[in-house]
């Protein structure tokens, strides 16, 4: 675990009433990285709406099979959705964590809006999906299930995880640098759902692989150049998932 100084503000309103302790990944992936005192009431509702609907969406199944943290052990599923095919017929099914294919599902986006000198637009550009199995492979899930195929289907909040990656590149970097030396944060609003530019200052470019630490699942690093400050995201990095670059400020 590393925790950080106490804030003292909500780093995303300012606000200094009923202030929170703000995980940076979010704690249901296993996140350890602290910011006391950091995120006011309203706003941690704000950023836990958008992770929500990604921890408990795409990412609930490779959350489960791992066993990763969650605030309520006694309602996690047992059984999610897979599409099983036999013959010509195909239809969705529950199936049980055990006998399912927990596999990592993560957008990768285009280079951010303001890389490709693009003027601010609205929305993410989508270019494919990065799709790591864990545990099993579909060849040995469709032996298990005694079946002819078998298939995932999502309906992928990219806006939000678009978010969420932006929030924790945010919030690492108000971790490693202090509040102050963010001005003017451009992928603040995309954050507090104030903006859809959110593709605009969150994307994927290629980029050496971030060093993790011993036994973690995620990983950050933070660029800085004449004002400038940049960071890059990492999830599941044990895989070769994508790196996504987020842009937080231009400087003065």
């Amino acid at each position: 675990m590393k925790r950080y100084e106490p804030v003292g503000t909500c780093i995303y309103c300012g606000s200094v009433e009923d202030l929170r302790d703000e995980h940076i990944i979010p704690q249901a992936l296993n996140g350890d990285w602290i910011l006391p005192k950091a995120s006011c009431r309203a706003c941690e509702a704000i950023t836990s709406k958008f992770e929500g609907r990604v921890l408990r969406g795409p990412l609930w199944l490779p959350r489960r099979a791992l066993n990763l943290k969650t605030r309520h052990p006694d309602k996690q599923p047992e059984t999610f959705s897979l599409i099983v095919k036999k013959g010509n017929f195909e239809e969705r099914q529950q199936v049980h964590v055990d006998r399912n294919l927990p596999s990592v599902l993560l957008p990768q986006y285009g280079v951010p809006g303001f890389l490709r000198g693009d003027e601010v637009q609205e929305g993410v550009r989508v270019e494919g999906f990065y799709v790591g199995h864990i545990q099993r492979t579909p060849e040995e899930v469709i032996a298990d299930l005694g079946v002819d195929g078998i298939a995932l289907e999502y309906e992928y909040p990219v806006v939000e995880f678009a978010q969420m990656i932006a929030k924790i590149a945010y919030g690492y970097a108000v971790g490693e640098l202090g509040l102050e030396q963010i001005s003017n944060p451009l992928v603040l609003p995309a954050i507090r759902g104030l903006s859809q530019d959110v593709g605009h200052w969150v994307g994927c470019v290629p980029a050496p692989p971030i060093e993790l630490r011993n036994g973690a699942l995620h990983g950050a690093k933070i660029f800085t150049n004449k004002g400038m400050v940049m960071a890059v995201v990492a999830v599941f990095a044990l895989q070769p998932t994508p790196l996504y670059s987020v842009l937080l400020s231009k400087g003065p």
